[in-house]
């Protein structure tokens, strides 16, 4: 398997596939380990309600010039990031990508409103 980083990491981060401490950087890749089975891109994660809430209002104080300006194609393609290819005309693939990150903002939001913990997984 090659690890390849995703736009809202790279963007949201600063960094292709690591997560570091910063509530936006968990929306993706937060949370602890649920067991050791590979589910593509490692185990399943648990966020537990209270990290929910954090990263929800983390992502709320994302405003759409502060996403564009950290959404850059060349980046992308330097770091190897999916699905990104050099035949991308960066504004739509930026409409793409933001049109997803507001869903994910609308999911957070959604878990937190109901004191939610969230289990995800990356294949």
């Amino acid at each position: 398997m090659t690890r390849r980083g995703i736009p809202f990491i790279l963007i949201l981060s600063g960094e292709a596939w690591e997560c570091t401490d910063d509530p936006l950087s968990k929306a993706i890749l937060g949370g602890k380990p649920v067991n050791d089975e590979d589910m593509g891109y490692g185990p399943a994660l648990l966020l537990p309600a209270e990290e929910v809430h954090a990263i929800h209002n983390a992502l709320k104080t994302v405003s759409d010039e502060w996403f564009r300006k950290r959404f850059s194609i060349d980046e992308m393609l330097a770091n190897e990031i999916y699905p990104v290819i050099d035949e991308h005309d960066e504004e739509e693939f930026f409409e793409y990508v933001y049109t997803y990150f507001k869903k994910m903002v609308a999911f957070y939001e959604a878990a937190d409103k109901e004191n939610q913990a969230i289990l995800f997984f990356l294949q």
